[in-house]
C-alpha cells in the first residue's frame, strides 16, 4: 500500500473515530488515558501531517501563507468548538459527547477522499537517476507518467 496524502488523511479518520469510541464506551481513566491520548494523539497528527505536507506542495511561492492559514484554522477550529463541547457535555454526558465527536471526525475520512495531488509543473535541471539520464527524460515527464498511472488505477 502506498502512504499517500489521501489513505493517510482517510485511515487518521477511522483511526479518530475509533478512539472517541473507545473513550465513549470505558468505564476507567486509564482506557480513557489509552484511547484519548495515545490513539486520538496519533490520528490527529496523521490528519494534520498529511494536510500540512500536501498544502506544501500545492503552494510554491506562498508556501507560509497557506502553512499558516491551515494552523489558523486549526486554532479557530478549537476555539469554537471548546464552547459546543461545553453545552454537549451538559446534554448529553461524556459518553454522548464523545460519540458525536467520534461522528464528526469521522469526516476526516470523506476529507482525506477529496485530496488530489499536484500534477507536477517542475523540472529539475539535472537528473539524479541513472535511468533517467540515459533516456534523457525530465523530471516532469517521469511524473506525468506516474500521475497517469494513479490516476487510471484510481478511476
Amino acid at each position: 500500500m502506498k502512504y499517500t496524502h489521501r489513505n493517510v488523511a482517510s485511515v487518521s479518520g477511522v483511526l479518530c473515530c475509533i478512539s472517541l469510541v473507545l473513550a465513549s464506551l470505558s468505564s476507567s481513566i486509564v482506557y480513557i488515558y489509552l484511547a484519548w491520548g495515545v490513539l486520538l494523539g496519533i490520528g490527529r497528527s496523521m490528519e494534520i501531517l498529511s494536510g500540512m505536507t500536501l498544502i506544501a506542495q500545492y503552494f510554491d511561492k506562498k508556501r507560509g501563507r497557506g502553512t499558516a492559514l491551515s494552523a489558523l484554522a486549526n486554532g479557530v477550529g478549537g476555539t469554537i468548538m471548546a464552547p459546543v463541547l461545553k453545552y454537549f457535555l451538559f446534554a448529553y454526558g461524556f459518553s454522548g459527547t464523545m460519540l458525536i465527536c467520534g461522528a464528526l471526525v469521522l469526516n476526516f475520512t470523506a476529507m482525506g477522499a477529496l485530496y488530489r495531488p499536484l500534477k507536477s509543473t517542475h523540472v529539475y535541471k539535472e537528473c539524479h537517476d541513472s535511468k533517467q539520464a540515459e533516456n534523457k527524460t525530465t523530471y516532469d515527464e517521469s511524473r506525468q507518467s506516474e500521475d497517469k498511472e494513479y490516476d487510471e488505477k484510481n478511476s
